[in-house]
């Protein structure tokens, strides 16, 4: 079995892949298809990703912990991940049966059949992909190896097979291809692990194949509800505004999406640390590692949510191109949902998880989607992709309130720590010096991109090491260890 820090490095490599792709993608297909086109692929994938998720009803996640449990013992787990699978393609078909409907009943849909069609090859590339095996037994290299290849041959299938508007169902089918594709390759390396050897005494036994069942819609409670954030906005404004708002503001999130995955990537990692801890009762290291992972997360998100704002036109207009004109508004308004994020990411999934008070995390992501969606349909109607913007903001505002409120006597440090002044003072000087550059100087936006997130990071270090900030000070200490300055 791989090292921890082995898995780690791979684990980065796929992450920085999996941000590289769209980084490099969107801008091209966001040119090439306009946001009439971007618009139409985010509304129809935003009602496949719920179809994706009923039909996987928390397996994933489920399936990890259970396969883990009994990977040492061969017969056992492959029987196990057979049972599994069977499930799975169960409720797979029962997917395809509400695809079937949804296209027929709905005229949106109907009128897009064609497209959503191939969107739906997701729900059976995630029945067949298992990749929660391979997480399971943390063949990391495997899983790496085979995210960069098949993303590197979908960008160039991007680049060669959508050239127009009109090529809007190539696109549909390189954006399934890009992102769960390769679970076709998944389950033909299957083999290598005799999961269908006749050896294995797998029969078809429902009692044992449900068995399954009640575990893991414990899970997809937590998952079906911390999921609405990524598709209900879209899905909302495909029904009650246009197609063009949608493509608007499908391209100011996955700017923010990205930062996210950014700021959370280094988050991950300290989760099985976070859970280890609180297990053995280590209460001491627990604490001192929070304060930590709190002191990172508003070191990362708040000078990210400044720069996103303060740089929202120089990043539309270069990423996406001046159709989408219209969403540097929205970026400005969509950004502070990353600090709002992260701070709920570290208390409800780092620290409460952990320690076992998960219902906290599920009725907080409840509130929020509550919020989200009667502000929705008070806000789209009338101010289309800036109210759902407002509205996910706000959203992810009141899932931080409630874990703050009601989780407060478990967290291990005090909720005012959150507002610690060094950060907030060293973003508002990195800020003022930075504004005026942007908005007074005859820069281009390449330049600008290139030289203000660079003197901002210097100005934004300089302020906390300036503060006595101790972990800004280990970092600088770690970087001149490295490069003997």
């Amino acid at each position: 079995m791989s090292s921890i820090r082995s898995n780690i490095a791979l684990n980065t490599v796929n992450t920085i892949t999996s941000v590289l792709f769209p980084v490099i993608t969107f801008p091209y297909a966001a040119r090439v298809l306009m946001p009439d086109g971007i618009g139409t692929i985010s509304f129809l994938n935003g009602i496949i990703s719920y179809i994706v998720l009923i039909t996987s009803l928390g397996i994933p996640l489920y399936a990890v912990k259970k396969i883990s449990e009994v990977r040492d013992n061969e017969v056992l787990r492959n029987r196990t991940v057979l049972e599994i699978l069977t499930l799975n393609a169960l409720l797979c078909i029962a997917g395809y049966i509400i695809v079937g409907l949804l296209a027929r009943l709905v005229p949106e849909i109907h009128a897009r059949s064609e497209i959503f069609y191939a969107l739906s090859l997701s729900i059976l590339f995630t029945t067949i992909g298992v990749e929660w095996f391979y997480q399971a037994i943390e063949d990391f290299k495997y899983i790496t190896v085979r995210a960069v290849i098949v993303r590197t041959a979908a960008a160039a299938c991007l680049f060669i097979f959508v050239r127009t508007p009109a090529d809007l169902l190539n696109y549909a089918f390189i954006t399934v291809g890009s992102t769960i594709g390769n679970n076709i390759i998944n389950f033909w390396h299957l083999r290598k692990y005799k999961i269908f050897a006749p050896g294995n005494g797998f029969s078809i036994s429902l009692t044992k194949i449900s068995s399954h069942l009640k575990p893991a819609l414990m899970v997809f409670s937590i998952t079906a509800i911390s999921s609405i954030y990524l598709s209900l906005n879209s899905v909302m404004l495909g029904f009650m505004a246009t197609e063009s708002e949608v493509g608007l503001f499908a391209a100011a999130t996955k700017i923010t999406q990205i930062a996210i995955t950014v700021i959370f990537s280094a988050g991950t990692v300290l989760l099985p640390r976070f859970a280890n801890l609180e297990a053995t009762g280590n209460i001491t290291e627990f604490k001192s590692l929070s304060e930590k992972a709190l002191n990172l997360s508003l070191m990362l998100s708040l000078p990210i949510v400044a720069g996103l704002m303060i740089l929202s036109s120089p990043i539309i207009l270069i990423f996406c191109g001046a159709d989408y004109r219209s969403s540097i508004t929205l970026l400005v308004l969509n950004s502070p949902m990353i600090f709002f994020s992260t701070i709920s990411f570290l208390t409800g999934i780092q620290i409460l998880y952990p320690k076992g008070k998960i219902y906290i995390v599920v009725w907080s992501a409840c509130a929020g989607a509550v919020v989200n969606l009667l502000i929705n349909f008070l806000l789209i109607p009338h101010y289309g992709a800036k109210g759902a913007a407002v509205s996910i903001v706000i959203a992810e505002l009141t899932v931080l309130t409630v874990q703050l409120i009601w989780g407060r006597k478990y967290l291990p440090f005090s909720v005012s720590r959150i507002f610690e002044l060094r950060y907030y003072i060293a973003t508002f000087v990195m800020v003022a010096a930075l504004l005026p550059v942007v908005l007074f100087t005859n820069l281009s936006n390449i330049a600008l991109l290139l030289i203000v997130p660079f003197a901002g990071m210097l100005i934004y270090f300089v302020c906390l090491l300036a503060a006595h900030d101790k972990l800004s000070s280990e970092l600088f200490r770690r970087l001149c260890g490295r490069t003997h300055c």
